[in-house]
């Protein structure tokens, strides 16, 4: 019997009727099983994925804004504004109640998805707000006119504090080798004010450790009276109203100032540093300033272990005047 006449033989034992009567369960798609499958499955959505990016870009190109995932988005360090907690909040209340109202920059990547230019803070509300999309448009420009488009939008935001100000313009200075002079014209604002912005430059590191977390806390008229105390000897103090201002809500820019630029004699009125010696190793150094206590063990471990100890003895001293 040919192979013709088998299949012919096999197609008369079918029931059509048997088959509409009892449909045949769907069948089940699974994913591949064997390693090689996988692998060949991945490659797929990733040639899939490569092409949904290759869409996007062209339609971006063109100027329309469309909605992108914002698992294809990234941020570039220097370019987001920071938001106090209270700020960012708001933010995301609004967008959770209202349409976002103007669409994130965005630029495509070299090694795929697309870069915020502007936008980081919108979008890190729609990732909290649970959105798996946000609407962008795109921008074609060099390295240096994106980096300069994402500075000037930040610049140009009314509450942008003013040390992030002195951070934009010292990123563009470092990057673009202007000098004071030039970044003034370039962003068309008087060349005092970007002198007086670049006052922060002169805080101990110590100090702008601070601003980098709370920059909202000190504003640049006030930072030009503290780096001129800072240059006359008063450095210590200078770190010290920083953290007060960074720590104290009610400890105002003006009384920072005061602390910061208390005469040198009353500085010397302070009593000399407590010197600990286990023999003649020094163990430690305790020094009272105001209403702080420093101990400098020269170690971090040991300052660590230390303060554990402290903190348990002030505990027990506590509860034991309680008791009294």
């Amino acid at each position: 019997m040919s192979i013709a006449e088998r299949q012919a033989a096999k197609a008369k034992t079918i029931n059509l009727d048997d088959d509409l009567d009892t449909p045949s369960p769907a069948p089940t798609r699974t994913g591949p099983r064997t390693a090689p499958g996988q692998l060949m499955d991945l490659q797929g959505r990733y040639v899939e994925a490569t092409d949904r990016i290759k869409e996007l870009e062209a339609q971006l190109a063109t100027g329309q804004a469309l909605e992108i995932p914002l698992d294809q988005l990234h941020e570039v360090p220097g370019r987001k504004r920071k938001l106090t907690d209270e700020q960012f909040s708001e933010l995301v209340e609004n967008l959770r109640k209202n349409p976002l109202v103007q669409a994130i920059t965005v630029r495509p990547r070299a090694k795929g998805g697309f870069e915020i230019v502007s936008g980081n803070n919108r979008t890190a509300a729609y990732r909290k707000l649970g959105r798996d999309k946000i609407m962008a448009v795109g921008l074609q420009a060099t390295d240096e006119q994106v980096d300069l488009s994402a500075f000037y939008a930040n610049l140009l935001q009314p509450s942008l504090p003013d040390y992030e100000k002195y951070l934009g313009f010292k990123r563009r200075q470092e990057k673009a080798g202007k000098t004071q002079r030039e970044l003034a014209d370039e962003a068309g604002i008087p060349e005092s004010t970007v002198s007086s912005l670049f006052s922060f430059d002169k805080l101990p590191d110590e100090a702008k450790a601070h601003l980098d977390v709370k920059p909202q806390i000190l504003g640049y008229h006030a930072a030009i009276k503290l780096a001129q105390a800072a240059a006359s000897g008063n450095a210590d103090l200078v770190i010290e109203a920083v953290q007060i201002l960074a720590t104290n809500s009610r400890f105002t820019q003006a009384q920072a100032i005061a602390h910061a630029t208390k005469k040198r004699e009353a500085v010397a009125a302070r009593p000399a540093p407590l010197v600990v010696k286990d023999g003649k190793t020094v163990v430690c150094k305790i020094e009272a300033r105001g209403t702080r206590l420093l101990v400098d063990f020269g170690n971090a471990e040991l300052t660590a272990a230390w303060a554990k100890r402290f903190a348990d003895y002030v505990k027990q001293e506590t509860t034991k005047n309680h008791g009294a």
